[in-house]
C-alpha cells in the first residue's frame, strides 16, 4: 500500500464528525449525488484503515454505513455503493460477503493504488479532459484516467527543470536535442508553429508559483527547454495555466526546500 493512500486514509472518516475531503467531492462533481457518493467512499476508506486484518478486510451492513453518515437510508447507502463500484470506481472497491456470528455480512477492502490512480490523475491533463472522461463514464466506465508511473515522472522532471535550465554552472550544463527541422538562413525568416508567447508563460508561472524564484529574463536554452515541454505535451497556453495550478494546488512538495531563491 502506497504512503500516499495511506496519508488519504488518515484524512478520511470519522466516527462521530463526517469530514468529506475536497479531492472526493471534486472527483464527483458532475454527478448530483456527488456528497452521498464521496461520503460513503470517504467511510469505506476510513474503515479499511481501522481493519484488524492483515489484508484490509472489514465489515460493515448498508445499516451500520447509514446509521454512521446520518441522513441517508440503508436502501440509499446500498444503491450508492453499487454506484461506486460500477461507473466511479471499477476494481477499486472489493467486496465478499462472509459470515459473522453465523450471518452473511458485506465485508469490504479498498485498493489503495487504484483509488489514487483514479482521484488524483496526471498532472498535464486538463479540467476539460477529465471531465469528458466523467461524462463517458456511463457507457464506458473504463474511460476514467489511470495514472501510470512513467506519466507522474515525466511531469515531475518537467516541473523541476523547465524554467530553470541555465542556472547551472558550465560543468552541469543541460544538453537539450533540437527540436523539429533545422533553423532557415537569417534571409529566409520561418514562422514559428508553435507560437509560444514567452512573456504570457513567465506571467502565468509568477502569479501561480509565488514561492518559486522569480525568472528575470527568458533566455535561449529555457525557450529551448519550453518548447520541447510545449511540443511534447500538445500545450497551449490555456493548458500551461491549467498544469500550473495543478502543481500549486497538488504538488506543494515542489515548492519546498528550494536551494537558491535569488537566481534569475
Amino acid at each position: 500500500m502506497s504512503r500516499i493512500f495511506e496519508v488519504v486514509q488518515a484524512m478520511s472518516g470519522q466516527k462521530n464528525c463526517i469530514v468529506i475531503p475536497g479531492p472526493y467531492l471534486d472527483y464527483f462533481a458532475s454527478d448530483q449525488q456527488a456528497f452521498a457518493l464521496a461520503a460513503v467512499l470517504n467511510q469505506l476508506v476510513f474503515w479499511t484503515g481501522k481493519s484488524s486484518q492483515d489484508d484490509g478486510w472489514f465489515y460493515k451492513t448498508h445499516e451500520e454505513l447509514a446509521g454512521e453518515l446520518r441522513g441517508v437510508s440503508e436502501d440509499q447507502v446500498q444503491r450508492v455503493v453499487a454506484k461506486l463500484r460500477k461507473k466511479y470506481l471499477p476494481g477499486v472497491i472489493e467486496v465478499s460477503t462472509r459470515k459473522v456470528n453465523g450471518t452473511p455480512t458485506n465485508h469490504y477492502r479498498i485498493d489503495g493504488d487504484k483509488l489514487i490512480a483514479l482521484i488524483f490523475p496526471p498532472a498535464l491533463e486538463n479540467a476539460e479532459s477529465r471531465n469528458e472522461k466523467r461524462e463517458g463514464a456511463e457507457s464506458n466506465p473504463q474511460n476514467h484516467g489511470v495514472e501510470n508511473a512513467e506519466a507522474r515522472e515525466q511531469s515531475r522532471e518537467a516541473a523541476e527543470s523547465y524554467l530553470y535550465t541555465d542556472q547551472y554552472t558550465d560543468q552541469h550544463k543541460q544538453i537539450i536535442e533540437p527540436v523539429g527541422q533545422l533553423a532557415p538562413p537569417a534571409d529566409e525568416p520561418q514562422e514559428d508553429p508553435l507560437k509560444i508567447d514567452y512573456q504570457a508563460v513567465l506571467e502565468a508561472f509568477h502569479t501561480t508559483l509565488p514561492e518559486l524564484p522569480k525568472v528575470i529574463k527568458m533566455t535561449d536554452d529555457r525557450r529551448k527547454v519550453m518548447r520541447k515541454l510545449w511540443k511534447g505535451y500538445d500545450l497551449n497556453i490555456e493548458k500551461w495555466g491549467a498544469y500550473l495550478r495543478y502543481i500549486a494546488k497538488k504538488c506543494r512538495w515542489m515548492l519546498e526546500d528550494r536551494p537558491d531563491t535569488t537566481s534569475g
